[in-house]
């Protein structure tokens, strides 16, 4: 597998919000928010609705080539990789091929990788994370495409996002009747709701230097 300088429509699409990279990522959402505002994330995509489905509904939304960008960042950092240093590694990286944090090609990065990381290591686990990062253990439940809902978190196989079945959970449905309403197994319900609480308990909390990769 090569690298291409071709425009690739799939690695650009979605609209997903800064809670949820920032919980995928283990990091503040201020992080993420710091690492836009030095460049390190240039698709993030401006909120232009007026009327918002949600009160807490952010300003920013990221691409999918945005969250692997978040993803491979706090990845780099926990494996040892200076947070100042993600700008300058980015830019290589991008040199080599635009491409890199979907693709992960082997070839095109090992050459320029930081020599402090373990290369390996980091192929590795993104590979086996994925998009879900550090979540992945949900991967036998949740999905997250660009393509399906923007981006939103989803069961496997519906196009169910998980904050609609947790809403409905915390306003007094059962999971049994969630998963009645919404034509899922009460299995698959659970596992949204409890997505979704560990995507809340990650909120504020990770590698939070907002001030490091400025």
């Amino acid at each position: 597998m090569s690298c291409s300088d071709e425009k690739h429509e799939f690695d650009e699409a979605g609209a997903i919000e800064p809670r949820i990279c920032a919980a995928l990522a283990g990091v503040a959402v201020g992080q993420i928010e710091a690492w836009r505002e030095a460049g390190l994330l240039p698709g993030a995509l401006w909120n232009e609705e007026e009327e918002r489905d949600f009160p807490d509904e952010p300003d920013w939304f990221y691409s999918w080539d945005d969250l692997h960008r978040i993803l491979a960042a706090a990845k780099l950092i926990e494996l040892g990789l200076p947070a100042a240093q993600i700008p300058e590694t980015f830019a290589r990286f991008d040199k080599a091929c635009r491409r890199w944090p979907t693709a992960l090609i082997v070839d095109d990065l090992k050459p320029i990788f930081p020599e402090d990381v373990d290369f390996r290591r980091f192929i590795a686990e993104r590979w086996h994370e994925r998009e879900l990062g550090q979540l992945w253990r949900f991967a036998d439940a949740i999905r997250i495409h660009p393509r399906i809902h923007s981006g939103l978190p989803v069961i496997h196989g519906r196009r169910v996002d998980t904050r609609t079945i947790y809403s409905f959970h915390m306003h007094g449905d059962t999971i049994e009747k969630v998963a009645d309403d919404f034509l899922l197994t009460p299995h698959l319900a659970q596992r949204a709701v409890d997505f979704e609480r560990a995507v809340l308990a990650c909120e504020g909390v990770g590698q939070s230097d907002a001030s490091a990769a400025g």
